[in-house]
């Protein structure tokens, strides 16, 4: 056909895909529009054609760190589809679905990461662990969140055949993981590691996103006409909403605590780790009302740890992030995503002027190509990891979503 010809047709494809994007984006003005579809067209071209979505395909990690983000985290594909599911697309939330479906273990679950191909991808996960428990190496949170991002999706289509489709291979396995896989002293999620893969604990992130996927599944299996399961899982979730305020809530610091070790004799450890997951999880997904006491005071007081101000708006993922830190005294790098979700929260509360201080450092930090990094030095502001992340990518379209009030 020629190199001018594959050129064209090339444009023509992007031109379409995009349209969805660009209706979008005509409601954000002409500051955003530019980095909205870049980051739209970023996030594409990180799903593989047969669902899975790659965290990052920056090569720089074959020279430095080898096997490092070229995988399908669930929870990272869930992130990064959920933009696009409110903008309207089907073919990629749809194909990634498909791709969830086929790789679901056979007890409900979700494996750590996979390959583009559905093979299970490498995993410092172990099965054995303190106190001689012995539980499968995964996130909790991956299992749920796909569920839920699902039932955001099905609700945006309104499409019966989705749930013929996913509802008995994909819904029902994963709601019935989840209502079953619960610590009988707690009622709280049993424990797994965080969705920052370091730390076996029962998360008040991993919490509130399993309260928020039981709910879904709840409503589905009512759709379903399943009412027996739409029972059991809301009240699973009911009874999770419940411990959660007795449990998540730290009131010396006046915040949430990252999460809690349950000893098989039923006694609990909290770690009282200022962590913006369990912020953004609490509100974003129902635990706590977002104008609750409760996430109010973890807002002020995530503030007040983080010290951020209009010229340093950036947030770690959590107090004493020690993960590619080059300054022992600093609280941690700057995450984009952690840093988007403040600005999320913000503009949910009306608060504009600061989620548009945070808006703007993130597309004022943008490559000339709109590319985004994981991380930023705030020491020096270079780019810490790899670049471009498609969470961060997905973050800045999600967050670009929430301003627009019409």
């Amino acid at each position: 056909q020629g190199l001018h010809r594959r050129f064209d047709v090339t444009a023509k494809w992007w031109h379409d895909w995009l349209r969805p994007a660009r209706k979008t984006a005509e409601k954000l003005g002409l500051g955003y529009s530019e980095s909205f579809l870049k980051s739209a067209m970023l996030v594409k071209s990180h799903i593989d054609k047969r669902g899975a979505v790659i965290a990052s395909t920056d090569s720089g990690m074959l020279n430095y760190w080898r096997d490092a983000y070229a995988y399908c985290w669930p929870r990272d594909g869930a992130y990064v589809l959920w933009p696009l599911i409110r903008m309207g697309y089907k073919d990629e939330p749809h194909r990634f679905f498909e791709f969830c479906r086929r790789s679901l273990n056979a007890g409900g679950y979700l494996m750590h990461k996979y390959r583009a191909d559905g093979a299970l991808g490498s995993s410092w996960h172990p099965y054995l662990h303190d106190d001689g428990v012995i539980a499968p190496p995964i996130q909790t949170d991956e299992t749920a969140l796909v569920l839920f991002v699902f039932s955001q999706y099905y609700h945006m289509q309104n499409d019966a055949v989705l749930l013929k489709e996913f509802y008995e291979p994909m819904v029902m396995p994963m709601a019935d993981f989840l209502a079953s896989y619960i610590d009988e002293h707690t009622h709280l999620p049993r424990a797994s590691y965080d969705l920052w893969e370091e730390q076996f604990m029962t998360t008040t992130y991993t919490t509130a996103v399993t309260y928020a996927a039981l709910l879904a599944a709840a409503d589905l299996a009512e759709i379903r006409k399943d009412n027996d399961n739409a029972v059991k899982w809301r009240a699973v979730a009911d009874d999770m909403r419940i411990a959660a305020k007795q449990y998540f809530v730290n009131t010396q610091r006046k915040a949430f605590y990252k999460g809690i070790t349950t000893k098989p004799t039923g006694e609990v450890s909290p770690d009282e780790t200022i962590d913006l997951s369990s912020v953004f999880g609490a509100f974003m997904f129902g635990l706590f009302p977002v104008d609750s006491p409760e996430a109010t005071q973890a807002i002020a007081t995530v503030e007040k740890i983080m010290k951020t101000s209009p010229d340093k708006p950036g947030f770690p993922r959590y107090e004493h992030d020690n993960y590619r830190r080059s300054d022992e005294k600093s609280l941690g790098n700057w995450w984009f995503v952690t840093s988007l979700w403040i600005a999320q929260y913000y503009l949910e509360v009306g608060r504009e002027d600061d989620a548009r201080h945070i808006i703007d450092w993130a597309r004022d930090s943008m490559w000339p190509t709109g590319v985004l990094a994981e991380q930023i030095d705030p020491a020096t502001g270079n780019e810490v990891s790899v670049a471009p992340l498609a969470w961060s990518q997905a973050e800045y379209l999600s967050t670009m979503l929430d301003t627009i009030t019409e």
